[in-house]
């Protein structure tokens, strides 16, 4: 079963479609881009917040260090003063105790009016430590313990940064870490005479970061973002109102969830961690693009239904009112005279006037038709006529174009004979042509490879003559080694005799010069020999050049008859090219004769075909005449149904 066929769409179903899909995708794209701009907007600000926090909070660090330094050499300076007017510092040992301290005659331990003094003056706190052994004890203090009592006796921690400067003999400022409470602290080594360490000085100011403290509590980034201070031992000094410490250690493994920067403050190796909530940024980015995208959405709805109120009234209204009027035209009634209105749009008013003019030329080519079917039906019967007169020609004709054709068969035979025998001395001359081509062409070859025979030969004679000039040079080197060894032999004689006298002493070096004698004999044999091969290669090197210098004579004869060959051979070519040429023409006007006769033959033969097809075309068009006029007189009867 055929499924029934869908209505087409219209125009303006199709317009509001493709507009409301081209407003979609750009919504689409319009809130991509929102929610990327935002979200980088929004982010921006985050980073931009930290970085301001960054740089008070740390601004407020460097403040407090540096006043509480000044504090700090200001209170060690007094102190210095104090001990240096009680004159020199010493150390007495003892066993059983702790060693004693004394500046000039005054005995520090236990006696805190030093250190009490420095407190009165410049506030701030202040010890007196004395070395025992590989520790310092506190003497004399003002530090207290937790339950408020002096800290006196206790011990100085090892492993802190004063230690390593105290043993370099080196004053430290800085801040450290007393009895749990952060101070900033000036360390001065106690130094003999001797140049022994026997203590440390110490003052110290307790942190004073109440200020930094509030400006953190206050601080945050964004709404939910927070700001940490911790000590060089990861404690929480200070954080911000926002947040507990239990949620601090949890958001630290968080980082999909927070973005959190730590900063150190090197002074103190405290270090100031901000971070901003992600899901805050994700929350604002959705709540201002939430805002955007309902006015995005009433923007595009509105536009919308402007556009499908002007496409319904530009385009719909007069679409559907061209339709009406073409229904009309199509009807029983075929009024060809009524024409279309003009519309609003230009468009429509193109259409309008394109329908008109068509009407024009259609009502005038309906008239016209009209008078030329009544035209038509009187030629036909004329027609009719002419075609019998026709049919009586033609037969004629096709019996005297048989007997031409007969004639003209005899001369093509007699044409195709002379074409072929000229073709056979056609062939015959290229044949001997490729082989003159090719006896050339080895000519050419040998003569060639007689020129390179010779460039090889007169190689060969320049590699002889450096071969003679080169046993030359051996031969003068052999005469160098041969003086060598008759002055060697010469040596070693003198060396025998002055061995001989030489008595039982010499009989060893005598042994050694007879050895160096025979040495230089077969040196001297051996020069013989090789001087003696070199004569032969010197003679050897001379036939060859005699025989290089006959053959290159050769060569050259070689490659002058070869180019005598290949100027007879050229010669030759040129007679068979004469000869070629002859056959060519007498092929060509045998072959033309040929061409002659069988398109004379061709032409009969076509005449005759043309005279019995034209035999059977007038018979066709008697009968095609009576049937244009019963079509004539149809036409007329259907073009009376319109209205012209």
């Amino acid at each position: 079963m055929t499924p029934p066929a869908t209505k087409p769409k219209t125009i303006s179903k199709i317009l509001i479609q493709s507009i409301s899909l081209m407003v979609a995708i750009t919504g689409l794209a319009i809130s991509s881009y929102l929610w990327f701009s935002i979200n980088t907007d929004i982010e921006q600000q985050a980073i931009e917040e930290r970085q301001e926090l960054k740089h008070e909070l740390l601004g407020l660090l460097d403040i407090t260090d540096s006043l509480m330094k000044q504090q700090v050499d200001a209170a060690l300076n007094v102190l210095v003063a104090n001990t240096q007017r009680l004159g020199e510092p010493r150390i007495v040992t003892n066993s059983a105790s702790t060693p004693s301290l004394y500046f000039g005659d005054t005995l520090i331990n236990d006696s805190n009016a030093l250190v009490d003094e420095v407190t009165r003056q410049v506030n701030g706190t202040a010890t007196v430590f004395v070395r025992e052994g590989d520790d310092y004890k506190r003497i004399a203090t003002n530090v207290t313990k937790p339950n408020g009592q002096r800290a006196t006796g206790t011990l100085l921690s090892k492993g802190g940064l004063a230690m390593k400067a105290i043993n370099n003999k080196q004053t430290f400022v800085g801040q450290v870490d007393i009895l749990g409470k952060p101070y900033i602290t000036a360390y001065r080594p106690i130094i003999t005479n001797a140049n022994e360490v026997i203590g440390i000085l110490y003052v110290g100011y307790s942190a004073d970061i109440s200020t930094l403290t509030k400006a953190i509590n206050n601080a945050s980034v964004l709404s939910k973002g927070y700001v940490v201070l911790k000590d060089d031992k990861g404690r929480v000094r200070a954080h911000s109102d926002n947040i507990s410490e239990h949620e601090i250690s949890a958001n630290a493994n968080e980082s999909a969830r927070w973005d959190i920067q730590s900063y150190p403050f090197e002074a103190w190796r405290y270090s100031l961690s901000i971070g901003y909530s992600k899901d805050e940024v994700a929350t604002r980015v959705m709540s201002r693009l939430g805002i955007l995208l309902v006015s995005l959405f009433v923007a595009s709805a509105l536009l919308i239904a402007i556009l499908v109120w002007l496409i319904n009234r530009t385009v719909s209204t007069p679409l559907n009112t061209l339709t009406r009027r073409i229904s009309d035209l199509t009807g029983d009634d075929g009024d060809l005279t009524q024409r279309f209105e003009t519309g609003h749009t230009e468009e429509i008013n193109d259409i309008s006037n394109s329908f008109n003019q068509l009407l024009d030329k259609l009502q005038a080519t309906i008239c016209e038709t009209r008078k030329s079917t009544q035209q038509i039906s009187s030629s036909c019967l004329q027609l009719s006529d002419i075609s019998r007169r026709s049919n009586q020609a033609v037969s004629k004709q096709v019996m005297e174009t048989e007997q031409v054709a007969t004639a003209i068969a005899e001369l093509n035979a007699t044409a195709q004979s002379v074409a072929q025998s000229a073709a056979t001395a056609e062939t015959l001359s290229v044949e001997i042509t490729g082989v003159a081509g090719s006896t050339r062409d080895l000519v050419v070859n040998t003569s060639n490879l007689a020129k390179e025979q010779r460039a090889a030969l007169v190689e060969t004679a320049q590699y002889s003559d450096n071969l003679t000039q080169l046993s030359s040079n051996i031969g003068s080197v052999l005469s160098v080694i041969e003086a060598i060894a008759d002055q060697t032999n010469l040596l070693a004689l003198n060396a025998a005799i002055e061995s001989a006298r030489a008595g039982e002493h010499g009989r060893g070096f005598a042994v050694v010069s007879d050895e160096v004698r025979q040495l230089a004999v077969r040196t001297q044999e051996s020069i013989k020999e090789i001087q003696s091969n070199i004569s032969k290669v010197q003679n050897a090197v001379v036939s060859v050049n005699t025989s290089i210098t006959e053959c290159s004579t050769l060569s050259e004869d070689v490659e002058a008859q070869c180019e005598r060959i290949a100027n007879e051979i050229t010669n030759l070519n040129d007679r068979i090219d004469s000869i070629r040429n002859t056959n060519i023409e007498m092929a060509s006007v045998a072959e033309e004769q040929s061409q002659v006769t069988e398109q004379l033959s061709v032409n009969i033969e076509t005449i005759r075909e043309s005279a019995q097809d034209s035999a059977r075309y007038v018979e066709e068009t008697s009968k095609s005449a009576q049937t244009t006029s019963d079509t004539a007189v149809s036409i007329d009867k259907a073009l009376s149904h319109y209205k012209v």
